[in-house]
């Protein structure tokens, strides 16, 4: 199983485990990959039987291409699993936010927004990037829509379905985010790492502004380190850094601050909490 750093507590799918993605109910009868979903919500890939159909689901994660009874929820009326359903299923069983603009994903921004979804222009875990026909390799007649999982400096990681996939892109993209009002945009965590011994995860020290990072087990060589603040952008890559299992992040924030230090290798993470007195 792997771990994942970013998540709400109360949201409904807050973690992440394969598990939920193998017993997926889907059209294509899809696995998707576990970085291919945000919050618990997984993007899936097109295939023959869903490209002209409605899509319905009744959990974010689980869908039809017609209704189950009651609870179950349209999210696209044709066309499968386009980017708007995506965006459309996202919204919906994470924020509870019940409509979408009409129209194509460029336009969204454009449209009156249902209640409790906003326009910015500084974007944040769950928020949807609008691109504009176009723009950055979007359809130049539709558009596009994607959801933002994380952000590192003008530097975004991106989850999107109609060519499912998970990617990098600017911030600079985007005509505009639409921001659900209840997203705060924090990054919460997961206590540590998997609990089994060939996997015992890592451990952490600070002193004054200095994290000190010891790397135990399967993690000590080969492993990739990053250091996140509260709102998922990355602060430090500290993989080229690391010696003997060690690694240092030193920080200039004032007192007290708090990161998110994550340590991943062979597609498994563990991540920990720490916060930094002066």
């Amino acid at each position: 199983m792997r771990h994942s750093c970013v998540g709400h507590p109360a949201a409904i799918f807050s973690v992440l485990t394969a598990a939920l993605l193998i017993n997926a109910e889907n059209i294509c009868n899809e696995t998707p990959p576990e970085n291919r979903a945000i919050d618990g919500i997984p993007a899936y890939a097109q295939c023959s039987t869903s490209t002209k159909s409605s899509i319905y689901s009744n959990n974010g994660i689980d869908t039809r291409t017609a209704s189950g009874g009651s609870g179950w929820v349209r999210t696209q009326y044709g066309g499968g699993y386009q980017c708007t359903e995506f965006a459309h299923r996202y919204l919906h069983f994470r924020w509870n936010i019940t409509s979408v603009p009409n129209g194509n994903a460029g336009t969204w921004g454009d449209k009156t927004l249902p209640a409790g979804l906003v326009k910015s222009t500084t974007p944040v875990h769950g928020d949807i990037i609008v691109f504009a026909p176009g723009s950055c390799g979007a359809s130049s007649t539709t558009g596009h829509v994607a959801v933002v999982d994380l952000v590192s400096g003008t530097s975004l990681t991106i989850v999107e379905q109609n060519g499912a996939s998970r990617r990098k892109c600017k911030a600079s993209c985007a005509k505009c985010f639409l921001h659900a009002e209840a997203n705060n945009g924090i990054v919460y965590v997961r206590d540590a790492a998997p609990p089994d011994s060939k996997n015992p995860g890592f451990s952490l020290y600070s002193a004054r502004k200095t994290i000190s990072i010891r790397l135990t087990g399967d993690f000590a060589s080969g492993a990739a380190v990053r250091v996140y603040d509260l709102f998922g952008r990355q602060v430090a890559d500290l993989t080229g850094g690391i010696s003997a299992g060690r690694a240092w992040f030193t920080t200039a924030a004032g007192s007290p601050a708090t990161f998110v230090v994550r340590v991943d290798k062979n597609h498994r993470s563990a991540c920990k909490k720490i916060t930094v007195m002066e």
